[in-house]
């Protein structure tokens, strides 16, 4: 007897099918967000991101003002975004049985992040993380991390920067300057550029000026922000990397 199919069928076999391409290609999902977070995919469609949004390679991840958001990768690592960031998965590969496959490559184009960093990077090839955020590499050695990207542009006829609500310890009146700050709360992180690599430990605080210059450790806190909304910290009371004060009016719950 020769089988039967029907167009019915055949459309659901393929639905399926298009479905766990899709599933398999996803490399994060939305947990939190607040504000307008858009999602732009490889092929410049953009679309407004919300709870249990895909987040997949290519794809890049906007916060507007006093927006933020949370990425949960397959793996277990998170990436929480402040105000008025971007960042792209630049590649992602993750698979429970295939740990020398394993892939997370991404970028921060502006802003400030706070990571949680999963499996990728610590079950096998820890080079296999990295992220990049313009004046350098960011390498895990198994942590939590957050950084910052400091930069002066013309706004309006009048030069601003980005980081212009950070106020410094023990420098009230001085804005940030342009580069790179980042701080460890678990860990370790490395920093590489063309002018080196400098490790910086759990409780450090470094910065980079410009991808010519090595990482240097900073005395104390920059003091560029304080701890986000309790719903989203890294932990409690940790970080003060992504500009969010302990009153925050965005808290998620």
């Amino acid at each position: 007897m020769t089988p039967v199919c029907s167009a019915a069928s055949f459309l659901i076999a393929l639905t399926l099918s298009f479905s766990a391409l899709a599933a398999a290609d996803e490399a994060a999902r939305i947990t939190h967000t607040a504000g307008t977070v858009g999602i732009q995919g490889g092929d410049g469609v953009v679309r407004l991101a919300s709870v249990n949004s895909a987040v997949r390679a290519g794809d890049t991840v906007t916060t507007e003002k006093n927006s933020i958001v949370r990425l949960q990768f397959k793996d277990g690592a998170q990436i929480t975004l402040r105000p008025e960031s971007s960042y792209r998965v630049e590649g992602y590969y993750y698979e429970p049985n295939e740990p020398k496959k394993d892939s997370f490559v991404s970028s921060l184009l502006k802003g400030g992040m706070r990571a949680i960093t999963g499996l990728v990077g610590k079950r096998g090839n820890r080079d296999a993380y990295k992220n990049d955020v313009q004046v350098a590499t960011m390498g895990i050695r198994g942590t939590r991390y957050g950084v910052r990207l400091c930069e002066t542009k013309e706004v309006g006829g009048k030069a601003r920067s980005s980081c212009e609500d950070i106020v410094q310890i023990g420098k009230a009146s001085t804005t940030p300057k342009d580069g790179l700050f980042a701080e460890v709360t678990e860990g370790a992180v490395s920093i590489t550029n063309d002018g080196g690599e400098k490790v910086v430990s759990l409780g450090e605080f470094a910065y980079v000026a410009d991808k010519g210059t090595r990482a240097i450790l900073l005395p104390e806190d920059p003091g560029i922000g304080a701890s986000l909304p309790s719903d989203l910290a890294v932990r409690p009371g940790a970080g003060g990397l992504l500009g969010f004060g302990d009153t925050a009016s965005c808290t998620l719950r």
